[in-house]
C-alpha cells in the first residue's frame, strides 16, 4: 500500500511475510524484521531504553525501503511490553480508534512515571 502523502509503501504484517517468504531479500533485512517483532522488554528494563532500542530498527528498516503503518508500529510496541503491562496495553488499544507509534510512546511514558519504581 502506498501512502498517498509521502509516496512510501506501507506495508502490513501479510506483505511482509510473503516478502520474508517469497523473495531473496539480504539478510540484514530479515536479521532486522526478526530483532523488530521478537523484541522483548524485561520488567527491569528501562522503558526509555526499550522504546530507543524500537525506534533505532525501525529507523535501521526505514533506511533499507521497509517501511510500517503507524497502527502496526504502535501494535508492535505494546507487544513487545512485559506482561506485567498486558492491561495497559489492552486498554490502551481498545480505547484508541486509530493506533499511532508517537501518541503510543507518549501513553507508556506517562503511565510508567506514574507507576511507583518502574524504570524510564
Amino acid at each position: 500500500m502506498e501512502d498517498s502523502s509521502t509516496g512510501e509503501v506501507l506495508y502490513n504484517m501479510k506483505d511482509v511475510q510473503t516478502w520474508v517468504l517469497d523473495s531473496d531479500a539480504s539478510s540484514s533485512k530479515l536479521i532486522l524484521i526478526q530483532q523488530l517483532f521478537n523484541m522483548k522488554m524485561r520488567k527491569t528494563d528501562p522503558v526509555t531504553s526499550h522504546i530507543n532500542s524500537f525506534r533505532r530498527v525501525l529507523s535501521e528498516l526505514s533506511s533499507q525501503g521497509i517501511n510500517f503503518e503507524e497502527e502496526m508500529k504502535a501494535l508492535a510496541l505494546l507487544s513487545s511490553l512485559p506482561v506485567s503491562w498486558e492491561v495497559f496495553c489492552m486498554a490502551f488499544a481498545n480505547n484508541c480508534p486509530k493506533l499511532n507509534l508517537d501518541e503510543t510512546i507518549g501513553q507508556i511514558l506517562i503511565t510508567c512515571a506514574s507507576m511507583s519504581g518502574s524504570p524510564l
